[in-house]
């Protein structure tokens, strides 16, 4: 996940909030782990945290950025890309040439004989970061009454303290590599609050500060929204006319901008991004149309915004991605199939479902995608036994639809399923 394409990342949500996003797609237990990300330094290049071109101190500060979005976006773990320069990325591996790709190391070996190699500063800025990793409290976040504190440490960080606007809220004394606590801050109503977290070792040097930018409030806060709706003829006309509906909230202040994209997933296209003025109004709607070309089979659709109260700020977004391999399966019953010896049981559904077939089906595993009523991806299973219950308990009431594909067939069986 790089932070300089396609526009989903750099410009609808930013690096953080598409991490969010990520993990809110997330259903299953399994961890989130971002298995590449960082910046490279080739003598050429655009620079300014682009691809490539970045001084050694862009790429000090772009990467760190990006590590402290994964945290607050809520991943789980990370790796940055790479360890050291791949030589052999542009296909001679004898040779260190003048391509971004070969550029991305922490450490830079200058020679076939140099054996050794040399950290980059961004290795100390990496190491130093990774000291205390802050998962609780995340910037842009709301706490309710309590700020949460969990903090990863390595051995090195002896003694935390925490400021609020120069004063000391909290400080301790750090005995493992584990701490989890809860922070009280005095407020009345509502409080935007940037705190600094400072780490140091035994002999009580620096190594590391963070800030983390929150609000706290004593009661839940209604959030902005952003609904999108679209024509249902899309793919036969060749055009998606889209509806931005924007739902604003009185406890915060909105930005007067939304930005808006329309990503075709055709190769390393980056996308087309938008701006329109956001106009007064408890509820705004922005409307737009995009061409979509012959050889574009999924696209993504979405809008955010900036919303704020005093010094703290938050993103609010939404997309929508379409397939024409679910072709209007949200509204048109006449795609749907009525195959003899598959069905599922039970529909309506609560918390489990299993799909089932008779003698006539010989295959003994069968794969499948969940779609909801606005066409995403949900939940998807690959060589899924017949009988075996499938967990729909964290889906939200509604209808849905069920692809099952088995001997690979070249049209795939597709049920509705009502979710209670």
């Amino acid at each position: 996940m790089y932070i300089y394409n396609p526009v989903t990342v750099n410009y609808l949500h930013g690096y953080r909030d598409f991490v969010l996003y990520l993990q809110q797609l997330n259903t299953s237990d399994h961890p989130l782990i971002i298995t590449e990300y960082g910046l490279s330094v080739s003598p050429t290049g655009p620079g300014n945290w682009d691809y490539g071109g970045n001084s050694l101190t862009q790429q000090q500060e772009g990467v760190l950025h990006m590590y402290k979005s994964l945290v607050d976006g809520g991943a789980n773990g990370s790796c940055v890309f790479n360890y050291s320069d791949g030589w052999w990325k542009s296909g001679n591996e004898f040779v260190h040439n003048d391509a971004a790709e070969e550029w991305f190391g922490l450490v830079e070996y200058t020679s076939l004989t140099d054996k050794q190699g040399q950290v980059r500063p961004v290795w100390k800025t990496v190491k130093d970061y990774q000291s205390a990793i802050i998962t609780q409290p995340k910037s842009a976040e709301i706490y309710i009454n309590k700020v949460p504190v969990e903090i990863y440490f390595n051995d090195t960080i002896k003694r935390i303290d925490v400021l609020l606007e120069n004063n000391l809220v909290y400080q301790k004394q750090i005995i493992n590599t584990y701490l989890t606590d809860t922070l009280i801050i005095d407020f009345q109503k509502i409080r935007d609050a940037v705190l600094v977290f400072s780490c140091y070792d035994k002999q009580n040097n620096l190594i590391k500060t963070e800030e983390k930018n929150i609000l706290i409030t004593t009661t839940e806060l209604t959030l902005p929204t952003i609904q999108i709706s679209t024509n249902s003829d899309f793919w036969q006309t060749g055009s998606v006319d889209v509806s931005y509906q924007i739902n604003k909230s009185a406890n915060f202040t909105t930005d007067s901008r939304l930005d808006y994209i329309y990503y075709p997933h055709v190769g390393f296209e980056y996308g087309q991004k938008f701006q329109s003025n956001l106009p007064d109004g408890e509820q705004v709607k922005i409307t737009s149309r995009h061409i979509i070309n012959n050889n574009v089979n999924v696209f993504t659709l979405g809008a955010a915004f900036n919303i704020s109260y005093k010094g703290f700020q938050k993103r609010i977004f939404n997309q929508l991605t379409l397939s024409r391999f679910n072709v209007n399966t949200n509204i048109a019953a006449e795609h749907l199939t009525t195959t003899p010896g598959i069905y599922t049981f039970p529909n309506p559904a609560t918390e489990y479902f299993t799909v089932k077939s008779d003698e006539t089906v010989t295959s003994p595993y069968f794969d499948y995608v969940i779609f909801n009523n606005a066409g995403m991806v949900v939940k998807h299973g690959i060589k899924t036994g017949w009988n075996i219950p499938i967990n729909i308990s964290h889906l939200e009431s509604g209808i849905y639809y069920i692809h099952i594909n088995y001997n690979n067939q070249s049209v795939p069986v597709n049920k509705k399923i009502l979710k209670f």
